[in-house]
């Protein structure tokens, strides 16, 4: 497509598992192929402190991750927020450059507003995200551009507000 068409750029991208072990479920052999990586936890999710946080944590130190994704787990109504060590994720993301994503999807809504405040006394990068599964779900953009705005998330530290060249920078491609 970035051959085919004049004045847009198509990123290629992948949203991949953090494993128990704290891996992502693709080899690095795959990751490094891509532009952009979002890590998030689909699996064995629960409410312990240490488990989480250094699952995490593992990922965060992975050079291919460029995005941690719906950092909490929550799914309103459904299932709780996992239980971590936030300022230590916050630490670790900021410091290995990993973005946080602020999740739109009205059932996910992850981070919170809260958390988005909090993280940005570390010097956290952001991303928004829809979690779109089909078109009909992009709206829900507004809902983390809404949170992040409650969270006072300036769009100069959101990833994917940024220039093409200023983004390209950042993820270093």
């Amino acid at each position: 497509m970035n051959r085919e068409f004049d004045g847009i750029t198509v990123l290629h991208g992948i949203e991949c598992n953090i494993g128990p072990d704290g891996i992502p479920d693709l080899p690095s052999a795959v990751l490094k192929d891509f532009d952009l990586v979002i890590a998030s936890i689909h699996s064995r999710q629960g409410k312990h402190d240490d488990e989480i946080t250094k699952r995490i944590l593992a990922a965060l130190h992975n050079d291919h991750v460029d995005i941690l994704g719906h950092l909490t787990g929550r799914i309103l109504l459904r299932r709780e927020p996992s239980v971590l060590d936030l300022p230590a994720v916050f630490e670790a993301a900021a410091g290995l450059h990993v973005a946080l994503e602020v999740n739109g999807y009205p059932s996910r809504l992850d981070l919170s507003d809260s958390d988005c405040r909090k993280a940005k006394e570390y010097g956290v990068a952001f991303s928004l995200g829809s979690d779109a599964h089909a078109t009909g779900d992009l709206q829900h953009m507004k809902l983390a551009v809404a949170t992040a705005r409650r969270g006072w998330v300036s769009a100069d530290e959101i990833i994917n507000t940024r220039r093409l060249d200023n983004l390209r920078a950042w993820l270093g491609i």
